[in-house]
């Protein structure tokens, strides 16, 4: 025979029939007619538990929602939608669903923000877009056709949030043609001095807004800086991701608006921009900058050395001139005779030029 496991409260005695596995008891509370805290205990089989460790349990007032926004969504669903009112944080997992020409869709997980008066909650999906009937179809003021829905919540069986109790004014909401997203023509490279990617399209912010939208480069998101009705722009990261393909294949670039999503194509980081920024590239460029330098200086040096500390020897060797020869003449010997220094041929009748005054023939032309 199962234990029977009661609820009840010191005051009122309030017994609620409860749900329970080997760690968990879920219990729903009763109704009361104002705010108030209540001690809980715990009965098993007609004994009490728990008596001693002070469980308190307080009664708030209904939640009570005063807006909805935005009005609009994309039939594939999941545009974030805020949720104003009051005592909303107080539902353990409120939910939110849609009725469209009489059918209820699937609810949806809201989220709670940390604020008291404010839920976020993502649009239902309508995914049966064939089926809407032309009477449920709406023109809009600019022309654009859209399918109205009345949204309802599922907050702890209070009646007052559902479809049916919300006002109108409220609770409507448009649902209008998911977007177009152009796919690349090539694929996408990154450059480091224009790191945006640009994806275009239209319609694109017609019933979201930027933070419904996300890009993923492979596994990684690409942050999103900017989002018109036209285009998309968003910051690749700077690193290619690991999503365990090799270096030089291209990832899948993916854009989700809300719940819809497609793939658009494909984006790719260049071998060299990634080769150039390479540490041991830029180490084996500098040691070779350094080589070439340390040789020319060599060379330089030496040059320089020859010309300054060589001593003549005794034994002369001789670039000559006619001593009767014009001006003019010598000068145009000096530079036939220049080029051929390293001949050595010698005459007591010519004037002497010793070779220390020229440099090694071999370096002639690095010095």
């Amino acid at each position: 025979m199962n234990p029977t496991f009661d609820l009840v409260t010191r005051k009122d005695q309030l017994i609620q029939t409860t749900t329970y596995s080997p760690n968990e008891l879920i219990c729903k509370t009763g109704s009361v007619d104002e705010d108030k805290l209540q001690d809980v205990l715990v009965q098993i089989d007609g004994a009490r538990v728990l008596e001693e460790m002070n469980i308190t349990y307080l009664y708030v007032a209904d939640p009570v929602i005063t807006d909805i926004h935005p009005k609009k969504s994309f039939y594939s669903g999941g545009i974030t939608l805020t949720v104003e009112g009051s005592n909303l944080n107080t539902i353990q997992t409120p939910m939110v669903y849609a009725i469209i020409d009489g059918f209820k869709t699937i609810s949806e997980n809201c989220t709670k923000s940390g604020e008291t008066d404010a839920i976020h909650c993502p649009s239902p999906r309508y995914k049966n877009t064939s089926a809407v009937s032309g009477l449920s179809m709406v023109k809009g003021k600019n022309g654009s056709e859209y399918v109205s829905a009345r949204l309802g919540f599922e907050m702890d069986g209070v009646a007052s949030v559902t479809a049916d109790n919300l006002h109108s004014h409220i609770a409507t909401l448009e649902y209008v043609t998911d977007p177009v997203l152009e796919n690349f023509t090539e694929v996408k490279l990154y450059h480091e001095h224009q790191p945006y990617l640009v994806i275009n399209g239209y319609r694109l912010m017609h019933a979201a807004n930027k933070h419904d939208v996300k890009v993923i480069i492979g596994c990684e998101f690409c942050n999103v800086t900017f989002a018109s009705n036209v285009e998309i722009l968003c910051k690749p990261p700077v690193d290619k991701p690991a999503c365990g393909k090799s270096k030089e294949e291209p990832l899948d670039v993916y854009v989700w608006i809300g719940y819809f999503h497609q793939s658009v194509g494909f984006f790719a980081y260049e071998t060299s921009v990634k080769e150039t920024s390479n540490p041991t590239y830029m180490i084996v460029a500098v040691l070779l900058a350094t080589a070439v330098i340390v040789i020319v200086v060599s060379i330089f040096a030496y040059c320089k050395c020859r010309t300054k500390h060589r001593v003549p020897s005794n034994d002369v060797t001789s670039v000559v001139f006619r001593r009767n020869q014009t001006e003019e003449m010598n000068e145009r010997r000096t530079t036939a005779s220049a080029s051929h220094a390293c001949a050595r041929e010698t005459s007591n009748i010519y004037d002497v030029i010793h070779d220390h005054e020229y440099h090694n023939c071999f370096f002639w032309f690095f010095c």
